[in-house]
């Protein structure tokens, strides 16, 4: 039930922002909505791997080889002062939460919708992949260096990110593709492209790219785990209505009349790859889901920085486009902790329930 009230809290704070635009209660809301997101995520018992990261925490002398070596330094760091595996969580959720809602509040003119957003993506993220949420946050933090095309910077923040987790090494890649400039349709054909290559592919595709480049590394490991022999479900029938959203989507930004040029193809670019991973590598679901997340996770911040321009357009298209978004997280957000997950999210516990 809490899920759904978290849901529901942040859609009618995303309506109030629409009718006070800007005022000192949405800027408590704001701070109020972050603090209960800390202690909610925090704090939690739940989660895809909260049972295997607290072995981690516990026994970090049985891992070996296949973590990396910033994330084991800090577990030492915590257990050299006697602190709980839960402070270590409230760590971890604390620096993440605050990193996005920086970046949203610095970017997207609707916060709570930017929020909305995020909350089946990335928020839930935080939820159980502590080291990947992370990862994917610390990355939020390259977007001036990708605006100032300052390639020290930006890989100085990728770079950081590996230490937290080796997959953020992909991101890289967004300093070089995010200056080119494509007609919509040519950005739809290779959307196309990829996923018919992605359908002559398997797992062997990924062994075979680590033997050429990754051979003895944390990578291949990485990419051994990830290759758990599933197809994925979406590999050959990709749903309607989420390829039609992902086209809109994409039309949305490419014909949005945002004043920053720059700051628009960096948003459109980023969404456009995380397509092209999303359908190449549809032969692993968990290759497909933590490659792109990485590019995905922006369009919290670029969805809301477009429609921004068609309200002043026209309030019909606006309001469309608002109901749709929020009826689109919905779905994500009850698949993921109500049907897909529901055994690791569900029933639902705090460590605070200790002291109460």
């Amino acid at each position: 039930m809490i899920y759904l009230i978290i849901f529901t809290v942040c859609c009618a704070l995303m309506l109030l922002e629409q009718f006070l635009e800007s005022s000192w209660l949405l800027r408590i809301s704001q701070y109020l909505l972050v603090a209960a997101l800390i202690v909610f995520i925090g704090f939690r018992q739940v989660g895809p791997d909260f049972e295997s990261y607290r072995d981690i925490f516990n026994f970090p002398k049985d891992i070996k080889g296949n973590i990396e070596v910033f994330f084991l330094l800090l577990i030492g760091f915590f257990r050299s002062f006697g602190w709980s595996f839960a402070s270590f969580m409230l760590f971890f959720a604390t620096l993440s939460i605050l990193i996005k809602m920086y970046s949203i509040e610095k970017y997207s003119p609707y916060f709570f919708l930017s929020v909305v957003l995020a909350l089946p993506v990335t928020l839930l993220t935080d939820m159980g992949q502590i080291r990947f949420a992370l990862a994917v946050s610390i990355v939020w933090l390259s977007i001036p260096y990708l605006e100032e095309r300052n390639i020290v910077k930006f890989m100085l923040v990728v770079l950081f990110a590996t230490l937290i987790h080796t997959s953020a090494l992909v991101f890289s890649v967004a300093f070089f593709i995010t200056p080119i400039k494509l007609k919509l349709r040519y950005l739809l054909l290779i959307w196309v492209l990829c996923y018919f290559a992605g359908l002559s592919l398997d797992n062997d595709f990924s062994g075979r790219l680590v033997e050429l480049f990754a051979k003895d590394t944390m990578m291949e490991m990485k990419i051994d785990l990830y290759n758990d022999g599933e197809t994925f479900v979406e590999r050959y029938t990709l749903p309607l209505l989420g390829t039609m959203f992902k086209v809109i989507i994409m039309a949305l930004l490419y014909y949005s009349p945002i004043k920053n040029e720059r700051l628009k193809q960096i948003f459109l670019n980023l969404y456009f790859f995380s397509g092209c991973i999303f359908m190449f590598f549809s032969f692993s679901e968990i290759l497909t889901l933590r490659l792109s997340m990485y590019f995905f996770a922006f369009e919290a911040i670029s969805i809301p920085l477009a429609l921004y321009f068609i309200k002043d357009k026209s309030d019909v298209v606006f309001w469309l486009f608002l109901i749709g978004l929020v009826v689109k997280s919905f779905y994500q957000y009850n698949s993921q902790v109500f049907v897909s997950y529901s055994d690791m999210y569900l029933p639902y516990k705090n460590a605070l329930r200790n002291f109460f």
